[in-house]
């Protein structure tokens, strides 16, 4: 979900508000407190970045590294 949030984010079809906003008001109690990016935002986009080229390096068929946007990279490091 975190990939397909980055994607859309990064094509402009919605912000990162607002993809977290759509995400906690459908998919129900699982994902009702925070939203893909939040998550992202928490644990810091750098850990993404090195989990998606990890991913891309042994499944290369089903990932790829999704663009940064806004060089945006967490609220743990004061720049999310």
């Amino acid at each position: 979900m975190v990939s397909e949030a980055l994607a859309i984010v990064s094509e402009g079809l919605a912000t990162p508000e607002e993809v977290d906003r759509i995400v906690k008001t459908s998919f129900g109690f699982r994902l009702g407190a925070y939203g893909p990016l939040e998550v992202c935002d928490q644990a810091g986009l750098d850990v993404y970045d090195t989990i998606f080229k990890y991913f891309h390096e042994v499944l290369k068929r089903m990932f790829s590294n999704p663009r940064k946007f806004s060089g945006r990279w967490s609220s743990m490091a004061g720049t999310g």
